[in-house]
């Protein structure tokens, strides 16, 4: 566990042409700056002046009405692994891909959910609470928290949820019921995005430097193992930001980080980005059914394609042609969630900008989504004593 006398505070990496702003609250990017053609700063990251909106996001998740302050993590680093909770039927088992501020589930009556609190929000209504503490007829799966499915005889029809405790572990196999339609996104209510990290390890100069540490314990979120987690930020150029992630567990478990940062290269206060272009290095995408996907981007990539440099491969390159800034995007991990802000709707950020509809562009190299229910993609299990390690490089230049 983490000290608990941890305060959330906000960190600087500055080199003189690049400045950066980094919590221990999630190692949360709250503004990021660089240069433009004229040598102008903005910032490109979308974020909020303080903290403290972050904090209410994280703790009072009962104010929240719109799905934008959910998905709209800025800048949070996702734990503990990462993609779409999948609850199939018995030959497939129970899947916690993404994991981050709050849990979401599409579903048709009746509601199927887990036996401990649940918040159900209408897509018009305010949010309501319901407890959920009856075991299903259908069966129950009881170890690492003693997690019980059940069955609501609620005839009300809404259109998300969130599970309290959801860091499900990856032996859960078997699911006694089978849902028509149902998947949960973003899962874990203390995931590491909410977590305070201890800051070490700060540098200043030409390359600072700054390095978060956390310790998950066995069991935490229902995951096995303790792991030491780390998650090192430097500036190695005047307009270069590097991104080291690293896990190491003590039993079997799954890892997956990601950074969950939103990019509008033209400014946070711009506008949307529909005038940026992007290229991503890829020949294929991962397979979804058509309840994933909604309206604009949120895909997952396999970078497959792109070349490398020092054990990186190219992910991505983004392009804004009012202010020539361009973003190239180097990973180590397998693929890429692209996501452009479909749900954003009138968020106030720095400033008073108001964040609406596809405001912000996010780059989240990861494992690839459900890889633990398919044999052939990448493993995300990560053995005792091993290291997981993921890194990110973005570059930023103008053309």
């Amino acid at each position: 566990m983490a000290d608990q006398n941890l305060k959330p505070e906000l960190f600087e990496l500055n080199n003189g042409t690049m400045r950066v702003l980094i919590s221990n609250l999630g190692c949360t990017i709250t503004s990021l700056c660089v240069p433009d053609k004229d040598g102008k700063l903005a910032a490109v990251v979308l974020g909020f002046d303080s903290l403290e909106p972050y904090l209410v996001i994280f703790s009072e998740p009962h104010l929240i009405f719109n799905l934008v302050l959910v998905k709209l993590l800025l800048g949070a680093l996702i734990s503990a692994w990462i993609g779409i909770v999948y609850l199939y039927g018995e030959s497939k088992g129970i899947y916690s891909v993404k994991v981050a501020t709050l849990c979401f589930c599409e579903f048709y009556p009746p509601l199927s959910a887990m036996s401990f609190l649940v918040k159900v929000l209408h897509p018009i209504l305010a949010a309501s609470w319901v407890g959920l503490q009856t075991e299903s007829k259908m069966g129950s799966l009881n170890s690492m928290g003693s997690i019980t499915l059940c069955l609501s005889t609620s005839p009300q029809t809404v259109s998300m949820f969130r599970i309290f405790r959801s860091r499900l572990y990856t032996n859960y196999r078997k699911v006694f019921w089978k849902p028509k339609k149902t998947f949960v996104l973003f899962c874990g209510h203390m995931g590491f995005d909410k977590k305070v990290w201890e800051a070490t390890n700060i540098t200043k100069g030409k390359n600072p430097s700054i390095t978060f540490k956390y310790h998950s314990s066995d069991g935490e979120e229902g995951y096995p193992g303790d792991v030491s987690v780390t998650a090192t930020y430097t500036l190695t150029s005047s307009t270069t930001m590097r991104l080291d992630m690293e896990a190491v567990p003590n039993k079997p478990t799954p890892i997956s980080l990601a950074q969950h940062t939103y990019w509008n290269l033209a400014g946070h206060n711009s506008g949307n980005i529909l005038d940026h272009s992007i290229q991503i290095r890829a020949n294929h995408v991962t397979p979804v059914d058509q309840n994933t996907i909604p309206t604009g981007y949120d895909h997952n990539y396999v970078l497959d394609c792109g070349e490398e440099k020092a054990g990186l491969k190219h992910a991505a390159k983004v392009k804004d042609p009012s202010s020539s800034r361009i973003l190239n995007l180097w990973s180590n991990a397998p693929g890429m969630q692209f996501y452009t802000g479909n749900y954003v709707n009138g968020v106030v950020g720095k400033g008073g900008a108001v964040y609406g509809k596809h405001a912000g562009l996010c780059l989240e190299t990861q494992g690839f989504p459900n890889a633990i229910n398919q044999p052939n993609f990448p493993s995300i299990v990560v053995q005792s004593g091993e290291k997981y390690q993921h890194t990110m490089l973005f570059e930023f230049s103008v053309e």
